[in-house]
């Protein structure tokens, strides 16, 4: 096995991504139908490449941060958290 930083360029970083996603979607991980068919549209999965555990745990931080601002302030804009206040 051999470290790449993903600081630099790599022409495999995007092949790996590619065969993450695929591979997700064939055993039915992250939402998707079982097979590889994708109930939710175009897209919908991403890959993100970090240099140590550290920056796993602070882009999941990250990730998570902006999906929770974006399902609240949807929910608030609905009227559904209106009586939670």
């Amino acid at each position: 096995m051999i470290h790449t930083s993903n600081v630099w360029y790599n022409e495999w970083a995007g092949e790996l991504a590619k065969l993450l996603v695929e591979t997700t979607k064939q055993h039915g991980g992250l939402g998707f139908a079982p097979g590889g068919k994708d109930q939710r549209g175009e897209g919908g999965a991403k890959v993100f490449f970090s240099n140590s555990g550290t920056e796993a745990n602070e882009g999941a931080l990250k990730f998570a941060r902006k999906y929770a601002k974006e399902f609240w302030a949807n929910e608030m804009t609905n009227g559904v958290g209106a009586a939670r206040k």
